[in-house]
Parts: structure tokens; C-alpha cells; sequence
């Protein structure tokens, strides 16, 4: 799996660039965070930044701008003693400075989002950069941008800091073209894995379709907070393996197979609601092919009702049990969810 070189080697720049840099970005709380925290990084390294993200957040309480605008000369002064944002006196006071403009766009132009994405006519501008080094550190759109902003009294938002601004919330995609998040964030079709399964695979499990974390891991499921390994493990007894090849393998042991009904589709983020324009895997194929497969699960409705909309039951010997979601937007307690679970082990 091919990344942009700027974030490999380190797990905080991978996880940034795998599931935020690029992705478009239209709620006004999120350009004003990136605002504040890109004007911080004026002159410095980036990742300086992001490690102290979770700082800012609290400092700034969690980034409302309304709240920011009135923070009065003593907050200031207690925000320049605290190790854990960047402690430059102009940079902070840009800050507050630039929740007040932030306001003003909001009451002239209903939103901040709205302001912005006027610049690139409301749409992405996509960029097709082979290697990094094609990449622009300024174009003609942050230069407008920076022009306009600077007239209104921003402080801190010179083109450079503009255009980061612009790669990061999605007004254009600077992934380089082989970077797996290029398609991603371009809503070109992504695409799911291919299928684990044996000879002596009894059980299916299918998935609708990868989300975003276990795409830029390539490892289905691969969402921590997601509990489809935990819930196996419970299953069998076992302790739940840290490991992705021990998944596997635990996959493997006790005669399970894995696939997702979908094989392309458009989807922005990682929410089953917005999946649009898929198509499926040869499911039927498999399951004529490896007559050992008894039952199919299905992981949550939307993979049961996707199945049942492109591919139907009829002639099959398979019996098919549609499963509570491991997503964690299935907000069913784990133990519940276990309960139907145990259903594969039966």
C-alpha cells in the first residue's frame, strides 16, 4: 500500500494523512480548529503541531469559536504559560483576533464553510501530482484566499498557511497519485478486500464494506473500536490476538471465512448510509465453489439487506443469520451483541 512520503515512519502522521488529510471538510468547527492550529505551526514542523492537538483542544475549549472570540487579555497571558500549545505571544493573540473575523464571515455568509468553498467554486480541486516534490507550497487560489482573508483581519493566514489549510480540509487533493488515499478522498469507487477462506471453511462472515481505518490498514476490521475480533474471541474462548496475522490464523483454526458483499463503491467515510454506487463480489461463485461454507452470517443489516437487493437467497443450501453490527455505530452493548453472536459457534 502506497502512502505520501511526508507521512511514513511515523504512526501520527500516518494516522492524519489516513483519515483526515484531504477529506473535504465542511463543518465550521473543524476549519476553525485547522485555522488555529495551522497559523501555530507558521515556521515550524507540523507534527510539532499535531502532537500537541489534544492540548489545544482543551485550551481552546475544544475549538468553539464563540467562546474563543471573548477570551479576555488574562486568558492570554494564561495560555502562554501552558508547555502545551506553542507559547508565541502573536500567535496567540492571532488567535483570539481570528475568532472574532471567524464570526463576522459567519453572519455575512451563513457559514465559514460557505466562505471558503467559494474560493474553488464548491468543489475539490483534484490534482494528479506524481511525486511530491510537484506538489505547490501556494497557488492561485490560496493566494486569493489569503488576499481576502488578510482585507477581513486575519493575522497568521499568509498563502502558505492558506494552501496547508486547503490540503488538509479537502479543497484540494494533494495526494500523490499512487497514494491509496487519492481515490479515497477524490469519491472515486474504493474497493474491499479480496476473500480469506479454505477448503475447510464452514462459516461466512459477511461485511458490507470496509471503513476507512481498516482500508489504510488493509486489514478488515481494523478499526480498533470496532468489536468483530473481540466478539470472536469471546466466541472461542480465547484471548482476543493483538496481532493481525494471529486473526487470521484464528480465522483459519476454527473454519470461518471472510468477505464483504460490496466490491466497489462511493462512500464518504466510513458510515454504511453513505454507500452509493456499489457493486458486489462474486458471493455466489464462492459459495458454489467451497461447499464446505454450511451458514453465512451477515455483520449488521446492511450487508443482509445488500445481499438480499443484488444477489438474493434462492439457490442456495447455505442457511443464512443475519448478526447485530460490530461497527461502533451500533450503539447495542457488547454483551447483547454477543448473545446473537454465539449463533457461529452453535
Amino acid at each position: 500500500m502506497k502512502r505520501c512520503d511526508w507521512c511514513i515512519g511515523n504512526e501520527i502522521y500516518e494516522k492524519y494523512h489516513d483519515q483526515e488529510w484531504g477529506v473535504p471538510v465542511y463543518d465550521d468547527g473543524i476549519h476553525f480548529e485547522f485555522l488555529v492550529l495551522e497559523s501555530a505551526q507558521a515556521g515550524l514542523n507540523w507534527l510539532t503541531v499535531l502532537k500537541k492537538r489534544e492540548n489545544y483542544r482543551s485550551c481552546y475549549e475544544n475549538f468553539d469559536v464563540e467562546k474563543v472570540a471573548n477570551f479576555s487579555q488574562g486568558k492570554i497571558e494564561e495560555l502562554l504559560q501552558n508547555p502545551g500549545i506553542i507559547r508565541n505571544r502573536k500567535k496567540v493573540e492571532a488567535s483570539v483576533n481570528n475568532a472574532k473575523r471567524f464570526l463576522e464571515i459567519q453572519k455575512e455568509f451563513g457559514s465559514f464553510s460557505g466562505y471558503i468553498w467559494s474560493f474553488v467554486d464548491h468543489k475539490p480541486v483534484i490534482n494528479h501530482w506524481e511525486k511530491e516534490e510537484d506538489v505547490p507550497a501556494t497557488t492561485a487560489f490560496s493566494d486569493a484566499l489569503a488576499k481576502d482573508m488578510k482585507k477581513r483581519g486575519f493575522k497568521f493566514v499568509g498563502s502558505t498557511i492558506l494552501y496547508a489549510h486547503m490540503q488538509a480540509t479537502g479543497l484540494v487533493n494533494d495526494h500523490i497519485t499512487e497514494c491509496f488515499r487519492h481515490q479515497q478522498v477524490n469519491g472515486e469507487k474504493i474497493e474491499a478486500f479480496p476473500p480469506i477462506v479454505s477448503k475447510t471453511s464452514k462459516v461466512l462472515i459477511l461485511g458490507s464494506m470496509p471503513g476507512v481505518k481498516s482500508l489504510g490498514k488493509q486489514q478488515y476490521y481494523g478499526n480498533p473500536r470496532n468489536q468483530f475480533w473481540k466478539l470472536l474471541a469471546k466466541n472461542f474462548e480465547i484471548e482476543e490476538p493483538e496481532d493481525y496475522e494471529e486473526k487470521i490464523n484464528m480465522i483459519k483454526k476454527h473454519e470461518l471465512a471472510l468477505w464483504d458483499v460490496i466490491k466497489h463503491c462511493k462512500r464518504k467515510g466510513s458510515l454504511d448510509t453513505d454507500i452509493k454506487e456499489e457493486s458486489v463480489n462474486e458471493l455466489r461463485d464462492l459459495l458454489q465453489n467451497h461447499g464446505s461454507i454450511e451458514k453465512v452470517f451477515f455483520n449488521g443489516g446492511k450487508a443482509y439487506e445488500l445481499f438480499k437487493k443484488h444477489i438474493g437467497f434462492e439457490g442456495f443450501t447455505q442457511e443464512f443469520i443475519k448478526l447485530p453490527s460490530s461497527s461502533p455505530a451500533n450503539t447495542v452493548s457488547f454483551e447483547k451483541k454477543l448473545q446473537e453472536w454465539k449463533k457461529i459457534k452453535a
